[in-house]
């Protein structure tokens, strides 16, 4: 992990702040002042963040990257239960609880972060009504995703749900959308094998909706990708 406190110029970190969601309808004034709680972190791929098991006190909110909450079985097995992109924050529940951290949070791809304490983000609520109103539509909008998450396993195939997938965490880049998740990822996160995602991918490939280069998947037809996922008849 690479700490960045001291290496950002006052407007790069206004302008990092002012994607994440829940700060987006603040003004300039009010983003100097959370500027101030924060630290920006960088993470490698597979880094972990948080370890299972640790006192949870900080709240990240995700720049760019992203990361999953992942359980391991004793036979090296990973289940994917979360994941979060650019705009995202986890780490709430030591708003109101605090405890132990329930999962491993990894980064799976290149990935920097903001992370402030959870008294501080409480305080800075408690003065920007604003920023609470955010809070509350962004669990909102969380609760929807996860009931969505929700239907597409149960009534999509495999195959749809890894084309809903790549979709979903699509960066775009120029006139594509660039991908940077291994297979063994992507496999967690739909609860199946690293194998049926491989022949998936390939299928993919052969139709020309996708290119591959080592952990990197180009998306080349991402609106052909998401009308397979999700047809209309």
């Amino acid at each position: 992990m690479i700490s960045l406190k001291t290496e950002s110029s006052p407007t790069r970190e206004l302008e990092l702040l002012s994607k994440v969601a829940l700060f987006s309808g603040l003004d300039r004034a009010e983003l100097m002042t959370l500027a101030d709680c924060l630290e920006r972190r960088r993470y490698a791929p597979g880094e972990c963040v948080v370890h299972q098991g640790d006192m949870v006190r900080n709240v990240w909110f995700v720049l760019a990257g992203s990361v999953k909450h992942r359980f391991v079985s004793s036979a090296g097995r990973e289940l994917i239960v979360r994941w979060h992109k650019p705009g995202h924050l986890f780490g709430l529940r030591s708003l109101v609880t605090g405890g132990l951290q329930p999962a491993d949070v990894v980064a799976m791809e290149p990935t920097e972060l903001f992370v402030m304490t959870s008294e501080q983000l409480a305080n800075f609520l408690d003065m920007h009504p604003k920023a609470t109103q955010a809070l509350v539509w962004y669990l909102v909008e969380r609760i929807h995703n996860l009931s969505q998450r929700l239907q597409n396993h149960v009534f999509l195939t495999v195959q749809q749900r890894l084309a809903a997938l790549l979709c979903e965490f699509a960066h775009i880049d120029g006139e594509h959308s660039v991908i940077h998740l291994s297979q063994f990822d992507l496999a967690a996160l739909l609860g199946t094998s690293r194998e049926t995602v491989n022949v998936w991918l390939r299928f993919f490939e052969r139709k020309t909706w996708i290119e591959r280069k080592r952990r990197y998947i180009t998306i080349t037809q991402l609106e052909t990708l998401r009308e397979y996922a999700w047809p209309k008849d």
